[in-house]
């Protein structure tokens, strides 16, 4: 069920991004070496006696991160869209998901953010340019060992670059 889900996501952020891309390369005419790449990266442990995963989380304030991320789109700075279909959430829709399913869809439970970006490299000033193009919010269930056993699709979030 989760590959489903992350093949519906990575094409619709693929569809959306192609019809929106800067033809391959970017606004500094550099080469664009990934027009579009998606990855995913943990903002909460997985694994709770994973003493490496909390030494190179120690440095990140994920309560705060996903309440700022909340909190543009329920002040309307920034829209949410369906993870499978595409289409815009309303506020209503995104609270309702959370009083129906609170054991998944609830902010402590926000455990990882897929990011698609577009890359770029300048060979002469020797930098490296990534631009978030989305975030994918997603949500981690626990086992009854605190082990995130399982991770469900939120919603995304096209950035304005």
């Amino acid at each position: 069920m989760r590959n489903i889900f992350g093949i519906l996501g990575c094409l619709f952020v693929a569809i959306t991004f192609v019809a929106c891309g800067n033809g391959g390369s970017s606004a500094n005419n550099e080469p664009a070496y990934a027009d579009t790449i998606t990855y995913m990266v943990y903002i909460r442990q997985q694994d709770p006696t994973d003493d490496y995963e909390a030494f190179y989380l120690s440095g990140l304030d994920a309560e705060k991160l996903v309440e700022d991320i909340y909190s543009s789109v329920f002040h309307n700075q920034a829209q949410a869209y369906d993870f499978t279909t595409g289409d815009p959430l309303s506020i209503d829709d995104i609270k309702t998901r959370e009083v129906e399913y609170p054991d998944v869809y609830s902010h402590d439970n926000v455990s990882v953010i897929q990011f698609t970006e577009a890359w770029s490299y300048d060979s002469e000033a020797l930098s490296f340019h990534k631009k978030v193009l989305s975030i994918h919010i997603g949500y981690g269930k626990r086992d009854e060992t605190g082990f995130i056993e399982t991770n469900y699709p939120g919603f995304i979030i096209l950035m304005n670059n």
